[in-house]
């Protein structure tokens, strides 16, 4: 019926069949492709969580396997727990030592900011009431609020490189509960991308939405083509909690991605 070229494609599966002697997998309807050329993946279980009162310090997740430090930028402390990627730390102070700032988050426990996605409440944008999101490009989060009270916060993965999320206030204009991406943006098309069944989408900035991703478990760090990827968990759990005009405010407190950059972009 059409073939399927090279590039980033992942596609929906059905039931196996066997047909003189091999076996297929159903795709779509009337769209079968042998079982040789696939390879299947199991979507990342991580997600976020809900908060039941509103925090009195910053937390954060740990991004990569780290080994506290007696000092910030100093010795591994031996007593303390190695921090495992996804676990959930508290900040309690936060130190410049060379090139990154440092956080401690335990007694004689420093990490390393490169190693950490923080979380810090912070007040609505001018103007906005009742439900707005938080999309953090330097940290790579995203916090859910009602008014000035957050009540979800996880991992996200925004753009990256070349196609980096765009900073602004953003309303959600389209929800759907599954949809097909695909495109490409380099002259080459090298970074050609197909993909079914994208889940709980909702666009906020043209062609640019937060939806879930089945096809990574790199959140915390950057990894689309503009658009803002969640874990298939926390994608639903959104796409249940906002409505139609439920503000998104994108900002990097780094100050390091442009505020002037044009619309486009993919997942």
């Amino acid at each position: 019926k059409r073939t399927i070229r090279k590039g980033f494609i992942f596609v929906s599966i059905g039931k196996l069949v066997e047909y003189n002697g091999e076996e297929f997998i159903r795709i779509n309807a009337d769209e079968y492709m042998r079982r040789g050329d696939l390879s299947l993946i199991t979507p990342s279980n991580y997600q976020g969580f809900l908060l039941a009162e509103q925090p009195q310090r910053p937390f954060a997740w740990v991004v990569r396997k780290f080994q506290p430090r007696l000092t910030p930028n100093g010795q591994k402390n031996p007593d303390a727990p190695l921090l495992n990627r996804y676990d959930i730390v508290q900040v309690y102070a936060r130190e410049r030592a060379g090139e990154y700032d440092w956080y401690l988050v335990g007694n004689d426990q420093w990490v390393e900011q490169r190693n950490l996605s923080i979380v810090e409440v912070i007040p609505p944008p001018e103007g906005v009431t009742g439900k707005w999101i938080a999309v953090n490009l330097f940290e790579q989060t995203m916090a859910v609020y009602e008014g000035e009270r957050l009540v979800y916060a996880t991992l996200v993965s925004s753009g990256l490189g070349a196609w980096p999320t765009r900073p602004g206030l953003f309303q959600i204009y389209s929800k759907l509960e599954s949809t097909k991406m695909s495109g490409a943006y380099a002259a080459d098309k090298s970074d050609f991308y197909y993909l079914e069944d994208v889940p709980w989408t909702m666009y906020f900035d043209q062609s640019i939405a937060l939806h879930g991703a089945y096809w990574h478990d790199g959140y915390g760090f950057r990894k689309s083509h503009g658009c803002v990827n969640l874990s298939p968990i926390d994608s639903v759990w959104l796409y249940e909690w906002a409505e139609l005009g439920t503000s998104v405010y994108v900002y990097d407190p780094s100050g390091q991605t442009p505020t002037n950059l044009p619309p486009g972009g993919g997942p």
